[in-house]
């Protein structure tokens, strides 16, 4: 069994403005210790793997 604290709110906010461009945020941030912890893997090109399931 894994077991994992997790921060929710209502307060995220949706948007910023980078190098005076608007952009959005994603509706779900996950940290790196969290990544550890499910042994999750960030690949840019195809999402977060966790062996052959791409969630």
């Amino acid at each position: 069994m894994i077991e994992d604290r997790i921060y929710l709110t209502r307060n995220m906010v949706k948007e910023v403005i980078l190098e005076g461009k608007r952009r959005a945020l994603p509706d779900l941030i996950i940290g790196a210790p969290t990544l550890e912890t499910w042994r999750l893997e960030l690949n840019l090109k195809e999402g977060i793997r966790r062996g052959s399931l791409i969630i």
